[in-house]
């Protein structure tokens, strides 16, 4: 009995302000280590498929499949079973694909420079 009055007794007295401001800190910090660790698994996620989720992307933008258009419930006119891209489709994906394009043309053109600059290097060693 003593116990079960305790317990009704601080229940009945109110917190103060700073046992309240502590409280409310020890809640935040949990949620946020919940949030972080929800945050990392999702990430994680995105990191181990996202190449598998970008093709993906690109293909069906890029090549539409049949039953795409018959899942909104729209009739497709014989002969058009392809989704024309609008120009702001080719925009994102010039802007998804540009960094790894960007990237082999600079990979591509280093090499080439030094094949080139080695090529005179060592034709003038052979004349000679």
């Amino acid at each position: 009995m003593q116990q079960h009055n305790r317990h009704t007794e601080i229940r009945l007295n109110p917190r103060s302000p700073v046992e309240q401001l502590l409280a409310d800190r020890e809640k935040i910090k949990t949620r946020c280590r919940e949030q972080e660790k929800k945050l990392s698994e999702d990430f994680a996620y995105i990191r181990e498929n996202a190449p598998r989720v970008i093709l993906s992307g690109i293909s069906s933008l890029l090549f539409p499949s049949k039953n795409a258009n018959n899942k909104t419930g729209q009739t497709v006119p014989a002969g058009s079973s392809k989704v024309p891209l609008a120009a702001f489709d080719y925009i994102a994906i010039t802007k998804m694909l540009w960094p790894v394009i960007r990237s082999m043309l600079i990979t591509w053109s280093i090499s080439k420079a030094k094949s080139f600059i080695l090529g005179l290097i060592f034709e003038k060693k052979k004349k000679t």
